[in-house]
């Protein structure tokens, strides 16, 4: 496998760029992509394949769980609160009326336990995701603990992808709800993807290994399959919410298509330009809908018409939060965690 520093995966990353890249001009340009939104499936299917990896690794203890939580959330808290904080100061400039409306919902928001009822522009629009995933990163470690590493990991993912199928096949009003328990398990499929490849690839059973031989045999052609399925995604119109519903699963499962391609063959190609967007993905995912609602009202810079503008300003701007936001909160959750782990270890041994 393709290794950078920090043990992260060049392949990866790649695939998260294709992911934020078709979200962003999704946003920017609709027609261009009409279903460009799906790279969140990717997201989905990759980034719980990796926190699955991460917990089948970690000790199956209290504390061990805690260092986990403890981890992602200084991972992903501290971008998310820096984003929240630029729409509450940008808001009375552009939109003043909805002001007092984003107000009422930044408990919501602030706890990821909901979104507004009103939009808000993409700025808000995309933080949906976010509240998503994270309660997957509490709940997984939380099922852990109760039902031990081995059946939590087994369990939980194929609930979910078994509670996602049936809400698609028997529509209900819950899916257009804003509870935040209902979105989890209505768009929980594509997470369980992810997590069901990582324990695939963690497997030694006679079929598990049959499936990964199949695949580094054939890792090209299941790669351009996979990928060319997420192409083909880009170009359907979301609509109606059960069909983008399906589209975000089918993305899931053909981003994971990738990751397993790549994994399984280590000579599949790489392209450094897009190794270094992924990295940056998750501050590009929510820088750009920052610019696109307050660009040209608050800081006078319009980028309709301009995409190769507004790409660059995006990335840019990307590379600041990235360094400035992003990377030190990853520190100061390994940081924290150690410290975590540090101190129990300390108490063990003071006891008599």
């Amino acid at each position: 496998m393709n290794k950078i520093s920090g043990n992260r995966l060049d392949s990866l990353d790649q695939i998260r760029a294709i992911a934020i890249l078709s979200v962003i001009i999704s946003h920017y340009h609709s027609p261009w992509l009409p279903g460009g939104g799906v790279g969140v499936g990717v997201f989905f299917g990759l980034s719980e394949f990796l926190i699955a990896s991460l917990l089948s690794e970690a000790r199956p203890s209290l504390v061990g769980m805690m260092q986990f939580i403890i981890r992602r959330w200084f991972r992903v808290y501290p971008l998310f609160i820096a984003s929240i904080t630029v729409i509450f100061l940008s808001l009375p400039i552009a939109w003043p009326d909805k002001t007092h409306q984003f107000l009422e919902s930044i408990p919501r928001l602030a706890l990821m336990l909901g979104m507004p009822n009103a939009w808000f522009g993409y700025s808000v629009g995309v933080l949906w995701t976010l509240q998503i995933e994270f309660l997957f990163y509490v709940s997984t470690p939380l099922l852990i603990l109760l039902l031990g590493k081995k059946r939590a990991l087994s369990i939980l993912p194929a609930a979910l992808v078994a509670t996602s199928l049936c809400s698609f096949f028997f529509p209900t009003e819950l899916q257009k709800s804003n509870n935040f328990l209902f979105r989890y398990i209505y768009w929980g499929g594509a997470l369980g993807i992810g997590a069901m490849l990582s324990l695939l690839m963690k497997s030694n059973t006679s079929s598990s290994n049959m499936i990964k031989k199949f695949v580094t045999d054939r890792a090209m052609s299941v790669a351009a399959l996979s990928l060319a399925g997420i192409v083909i995604l880009f170009f359907f119109e979301p609509s109606p919410i059960e069909a983008w519903h399906l589209q975000v699963f089918i993305a899931a499962i053909c981003g994971c298509g990738l990751i397993i391609a790549y994994l399984c063959n280590s000579k599949l190609p790489v392209i450094g330009a897009l190794v270094s967007i992924g990295r940056i993905s998750y501050s590009m995912y929510l820088t750009h809908g920052l610019f696109l609602d307050y660009g040209s009202q608050v800081f006078h810079i319009s980028v309709y018409g301009h995409f190769a503008k507004y790409i660059f300003v995006v990335i840019f701007l990307s590379y600041i939060t990235y360094y400035a936001i992003e990377r030190p909160g990853i520190k100061l959750g390994r940081i924290a965690g150690n410290t975590l782990l540090r101190t129990r270890t300390t108490v063990l041994e003071l006891k008599p």
